[in-house]
Parts: structure tokens; C-alpha cells; sequence
């Protein structure tokens, strides 16, 4: 892996002035896409955010932002063992049973992160629907704005021409809630056609950006203040101002995917990078939304 490999995209008003073709990994702004399709379907009336799940306590608004108090399997020694290994992802029901989620435990506080929490919403997802999330994606995101690039990977073949993955060995069925991967190109497009009112509707605009507040000031990375809507991270980026979007990390790489308005410009900008720090990408895009 080229440790110091960088490919980025940046946007003004949806122009692009700076973009790259090559196909790498969404890994958690993959969330991003989730958050978006469960809105769509609920403004269709196929599912409801505030209805409690099945045989749970929580409904899918919490874990679209991450107040459903879930352990994430993330923090697992036994689950980052089995990847470095290079093994076959354990079952669903068993990633659940290890991380905690069948046998109530919960997070103590408001707010978690929790990866396990999104692989739930993508099995309430597709059960409501009777229908796969790469089906779904490619039906309402996918096929209507164009992102041509854009694919859920499903099996180890799917990441062969994958930047960073390629030659890894990885699966990413490890991803539980769904690997999207493609181009900077078609991930600042997506955020920037979200942000720009074209892929979901102003109500549904609103709950998406209805944020939990997380934390003051993150040593290290441009944030100033953080925040959780569903599916987003937002907040207060040093020098930028306001903004919304997600960072990710899979261990192979990293990515951030932000979106900003400045001087009455819609700015979005991607960087996906071979490092394992999210603040290597965050501080890319900062500075491409501050030169801009």
C-alpha cells in the first residue's frame, strides 16, 4: 500500500475543478447512502423511522443516529483478529451475538457510534422492502443520479479493481452494513446532489440534518464542534464554517466527504487516502473547502 497515495474530488455548485476515476472505498460514508434510502422510503410509505423494530426498544431513526445504545462489533478484539487473519465474516446473527445486540446490553449515554447499529437498520432495511440494499441503492441512487461507478461489493471479486483492496485479501462482508465503492468523483456528486435538495425531499432534508450534538473541539482533526444527524456527521470545520458529510476508516484507507456553503456557493470536496487516521483526509478537505 502506498502509504501516502491521495485521490480527491472537489466541486463548486456541482462543476467539478479537480476529480479522480479511480475506484476506492466509501467505507462508512457508505451510512450516508443508508440514511438516504431509508428516507426515500419513508416518504413512500414503505417504512417508518419512529416504529419500534421488531422484539427491540428502539426504532430505526436511532440507529440511523446512533442513539439506539447498540455496542458496535468494531470494538472487538476477536473481530479485528479475524480480519488480520484474512477469515470469511461470521454470520449475521452471530456478529450480533458477539457484539451484544441480542441480549440487551446498551451503550450508557445518549450517543454511541455503533457499526453493528447500521447493520441492523440495513437487515430492517431490506426485510421492509423484500429487497437487497445493492438492489435498492442501484433503484433509487445509483441508476437516477448517474454515479456510474458506484457498486455495493458483496464478495472478495467485487474489490479487484479497487484501490487498497485489490490484492488485500479482505471480504467485505466484514462491512455488515454494506461496502459501497466508487469513484471521489461519484462520492462528492452523491453528497453534493443531496445537499443540493435533489435526492431527497425538504422534509426528509430536515430530519437527515437533525443532529445530536457529540463533542466540543477533536484533538488533532478540523473539528470545532461535532455533531450526528442521520447518516451524517456535522458540525463546525475550522476555517470552513458550517458542514455535513462522513469521514470513514476500514484499515486499508480512509476517507472524508464534506460539503459546505461559502459566499453563497455549495462546495464539496472528497479526499480518500492510504493511511489508517480519518484526520489525513478531514484536514485534505479542509483545505480545499478553505482555498476554494
Amino acid at each position: 500500500m502506498e502509504v501516502g497515495e491521495q485521490y480527491s474530488a472537489f466541486a463548486v455548485d456541482g462543476e467539478f475543478r479537480q476529480s479522480s476515476g479511480e475506484i476506492v472505498p466509501w467505507w462508512s460514508f457508505t451510512k450516508t447512502l443508508i440514511a438516504s434510502l431509508c428516507l426515500r422510503l419513508q416518504e413512500a410509505g414503505a417504512l417508518d423511522l419512529n416504529e419500534p423494530l421488531p422484539n427491540a426498544d428502539y426504532s430505526l431513526r436511532q440507529l440511523l443516529n446512533h442513539s439506539a445504545g447498540v455496542p458496535s462489533y468494531t470494538g472487538l478484539l476477536d473481530y479485528h483478529e479475524a480480519v488480520a487473519r484474512r477469515d470469511d465474516p461470521w454470520p449475521y446473527q452471530e456478529v450480533l451475538r458477539r457484539s451484544g445486540a441480542t441480549n440487551g446490553s446498551r451503550h450508557e449515554g445518549p450517543w454511541c457510534y455503533s457499526n453493528t447499529g447500521y447493520a441492523i437498520a440495513r437487515d430492517a432495511l431490506e426485510r421492509a422492502t423484500h429487497t437487497s440494499l445493492a438492489e435498492l441503492a442501484s433503484n433509487y441512487l445509483f441508476q437516477p443520479l448517474g454515479l456510474s461507478s458506484v457498486r455495493i461489493a458483496q464478495k472478495p471479486e467485487d474489490l479487484r479493481n479497487c484501490r487498497w483492496l485489490s490484492d488485500a485479501g479482505y471480504h467485505p462482508g466484514w462491512v455488515y452494513h454494506g461496502l459501497a465503492i466508487g469513484t471521489p468523483d461519484d462520492a462528492a456528486r452523491f453528497l453534493d446532489w443531496l445537499t443540493a435538495g435533489n435526492s431527497i425531499s425538504l422534509s426528509s432534508w430536515s430530519e437527515l440534518t437533525t443532529a445530536i450534538t457529540v463533542g466540543g473541539p477533536v484533538p488533532g482533526r478540523p473539528w470545532r464542534t461535532a455533531a450526528y444527524g442521520l447518516g451524517v456527521m456535522c458540525g463546525e470545520m475550522e476555517g470552513v464554517g458550517s458542514v455535513i458529510g462522513h469521514s470513514g476508516n476500514g484499515g486499508f484507507s480512509v476517507c472524508a466527504i464534506y460539503s459546505a456553503m461559502r459566499d453563497g456557493r455549495r462546495l464539496t470536496a472528497a479526499c480518500f487516502s492510504g493511511h489508517d487516521d480519518e484526520a489525513i483526509p478531514e484536514w485534505a478537505v479542509q483545505r480545499l473547502l478553505t482555498l476554494s
